[in-house]
């Protein structure tokens, strides 16, 4: 057989107990050691966590307050129309409006004008003027002179009327004569029967 050769272990070195492989003398006690222990385990402080900058938050979309503001500026757009293309006419408002409804809806080239007007305000512009025009023809009938000449007229009569006082003094007919109520009777055009 063949011969092994072992190594040679010293053993005093590995019989020492731990208190004497600690030569320094410092700290041979357990809690000194376990003290030393944590300290050295010890997580490091982790550092303050790392807030990202907050993103103002956006409030949900609120769908009725958003129809809201569209119908508004859709009337302003509408009031805007009808003032373009009526101007000073003395046509009512809700009469001009109808009729603007029933030219769109006869003509939806008008409408679409009138709804992408922000995109192409020239073309709109053009139109106003074209529907001005059909208005001025629709709206504008001859007008009888001598029928709103005696209109004025009977108008002036009642108002000065109620307004003047009387040129002379109204008659006392508890006063007068039978022949004196008489001829009074006949100026007034009433046949006297007595």
């Amino acid at each position: 057989m063949t011969e092994t050769t072992q190594p040679v272990v010293d053993a005093e070195a590995t019989a020492k107990p731990v208190a004497e492989a600690n030569t320094n003398g410092a700290g041979d006690d357990l809690d000194t050691l376990l003290s030393q222990f944590e300290t050295e385990t010890r997580a490091a402080p982790s550092p303050a966590p790392v807030v990202a900058p907050q993103q103002p938050t956006v409030p949900p979309v609120d769908e009725s307050r958003i129809r809201h503001i569209e119908e508004r500026f859709l009337k302003e757009d509408i009031d805007k129309a009808v003032s373009n293309i009526f101007g000073d006419s003395k046509v009512n408002k809700r009469v001009a409006m109808g009729w603007l409804d029933q030219v769109a809806r006869e003509k939806p080239a008008v409408a679409n004008a009138f709804l992408n007007q922000h995109k192409d305000p020239e073309t709109w512009k053009k139109i106003e003027r074209s529907l001005a025009k059909e208005a001025e023809k629709d709206f504008n009938t001859d007008i009888d002179t001598n029928a709103t000449v005696d209109v004025a007229a009977v108008s002036a009569a009642v108002r000065g009327a109620s307004t003047k006082a009387p040129s002379e003094q109204a008659p006392n007919y508890g006063s007068m004569s039978t022949p004196e109520l008489r001829q009074e009777m006949i100026k007034l055009g009433i046949n006297p029967t007595f």
